[in-house]
């Protein structure tokens, strides 16, 4: 079974330029945890996740001054600068059980489908639980 049948098609993209409460916005908005990162021309440069824009926000146990200069340099921040570059991708013609590899292999929350150098889709860990469930009741 090809994961083009069960993928999310047209993931919500940003670019590198993107700011990151932007991004956290968009999670925020549509429930997800991942967000390709494309260049002009929708080739894959990276993914952000929300662990990664975690990460990058404060911390609740330092104190309100420190708390707000983090906050100010959160602000300005580009998605660029905190995502992972290293991705693990599936291709049009991968399967149910290329993603479970990778999923096993790798442990990332969603990989993206790529047709050539294009994002075209996600594919993630619940897509996959769905799809065995539709195949195997």
């Amino acid at each position: 079974m090809y994961i083009i049948r069960h993928m999310t098609p047209d993931p919500i993209t940003v670019s590198p330029a993107t700011l990151l409460p932007e991004a956290r916005a968009l999670l925020n908005e549509y429930h997800f945890r991942h967000l390709p990162v494309v260049d002009e021309h929708g080739k894959l440069v990276g993914i952000l996740t929300d662990r990664d824009l975690r990460s990058a926000y404060p911390s609740s146990v330092i104190t309100d001054s420190e708390r707000r200069l983090v906050y100010e340099r959160v602000q300005e921040t580009s998605v660029s600068e905190i995502m992972s570059t290293e991705c693990v991708t599936l291709g049009v013609d991968s399967t149910l059980d290329d993603a479970l590899f990778l999923f096993d292999r790798d442990q990332p929350g969603a990989l993206p489908v790529l047709d050539g150098e294009r994002v075209i889709g996600i594919f993630s860990n619940r897509d996959l639980n769905a799809a065995y469930k539709t195949l195997f009741g």
